[in-house]
C-alpha cells in the first residue's frame, strides 16, 4: 500500500510543476493558466490515491466477512443441531444449556458427536458422575460447617484460648437430659437436670479458658450437652456446662477423648485452676 501511494505521488508531481522538468535551473516562470491546471492535476491525484486506499480497505473487510460468515454459520447450525438432539432424548432447556457447556468442555471440535454417539454419552456421564461426586463433598463440608455454627449459635459457646494446659487432673462429668425449649418454668427444669443421673469419674487432657479435653468413658455424642468440675480437692474447677464438639476414638482399648467447648464459663475460678496447672505443671518439670 505505501509502495502504491509512492508511485502515485511521484506520478503526481510533474503534474503539480510541469515546467520544472523541461526549464534549466534558475530559468523557472509560471503563468498563471499552466499554475492552475498544475494544481488542479494534483488534487485529482491526491483524491484518486485516497479513493484507491478506502476501496483497498473496504475490500478487504468484506473478504474477512465472507471468511469468518460460513464459520459463524456451521458454529450456529452445530449449537442447533445439539440442542434439537438433546430435546428428541427428553431432555428439558435447563439441562440442555447445562449439557452443552460439557459438551463442549469434552469434545471442543464436535460438541454434536457427545449425544450422537455411545462413547459420547458414556464420557459425558462419567463428567457428571464427577461432578455430582465432587459437590457431594462439598455439601458434605459446607454442613460440617453449618452444624458447628449452629451449636455455637444455640449454645453460645465460647472460642477456645489458644493458650492450652496439659493435664491430668480427674474430675467428674454428667451428661445433661434432653430439654425441650418451649417449657414454662426454666429454673426446675436445671434443677432436674441431674436428677438420677450418674457422675462418671474422667481425666483432663488439657484444659483452656474456653474448653477442654477430656478421656472419659461417657454415652455421650457430637452436640450433646454435659457438665463437668473437679474431682481433686487441691485444684478446684466448679461445675461448667459444656457442648461435645465431637469424640475421638481411643486407641488400644482405651476410652474415647469428648472435645468439649464451655458454655459461659466461670472465668474467675477456672483462670485461678489454670495457673494452679500451670505452676503445678513447672514444679514437675523442675
Amino acid at each position: 500500500m505505501c509502495a502504491l501511494i509512492t508511485i502515485l505521488i511521484a506520478l503526481g508531481l510533474p503534474l503539480l510543476f510541469p515546467e520544472r522538468g523541461l526549464a534549466a535551473e534558475g530559468y523557472l516562470t509560471f503563468s498563471p493558466q499552466v499554475s492552475n491546471n498544475a494544481i488542479l492535476a494534483g488534487v485529482g491525484v491526491v483524491v484518486a490515491v485516497v479513493v484507491v486506499i478506502a476501496l483497498t480497505q473496504i475490500y478487504s473487510r468484506m473478504a474477512r466477512k465472507r471468511q469468518r460468515a460460513p464459520a459463524k454459520g456451521a458454529q450456529k447450525k452445530k449449537g442447533g443441531d445439539f440442542k434439537k438432539q438433546a430435546a428428541k432424548l427428553g431432555f428439558k432447556i435447563a439441562e440442555i444449556k447445562t449439557m452443552r457447556i460439557l459438551a463442549a468442555k469434552i469434545a471442543p471440535q464436535d460438541p454434536d458427536s457427545v449425544l450422537s454417539t455411545d462413547a459420547g454419552r458414556e464420557r459425558l456421564s462419567a463428567d457428571v458422575w464427577e461432578r455430582i461426586s465432587k459437590r457431594e463433598r462439598e455439601v458434605k463440608l459446607l454442613q460440617g460447617i453449618q452444624d458447628k455454627l449452629k451449636l455455637m449459635r444455640d449454645n453460645q459457646l465460647h472460642e477456645r484460648a489458644t493458650v492450652r494446659v496439659e493435664t491430668d487432673l480427674a474430675v467428674w462429668i454428667v451428661k445433661k437430659a434432653d430439654v425441650e425449649e418451649d417449657v414454662e418454668d426454666m429454673e426446675e427444669v436445671e434443677e432436674e437436670l441431674f436428677t438420677d443421673v450418674e457422675q462418671v469419674s474422667g481425666k483432663l487432657m488439657d484444659l483452656s479458658e474456653g474448653g477442654a479435653a477430656v478421656i472419659v468413658e461417657l454415652e455421650a455424642g457430637t452436640d450433646d450437652l454435659v457438665e463437668l468440675w473437679s474431682a481433686d480437692a487441691d485444684i478446684w474447677i466448679p461445675p461448667i456446662t459444656a457442648g461435645v464438639l465431637n469424640v475421638q476414638r481411643g486407641r488400644g482399648g482405651k476410652p474415647p477423648i469428648f472435645h468439649l467447648h464451655f458454655i459461659d464459663p466461670p472465668l474467675v475460678e477456672l483462670r485461678a485452676a489454670i495457673q494452679t496447672l500451670q505452676r503445678t505443671s513447672g514444679m514437675r518439670m523442675a
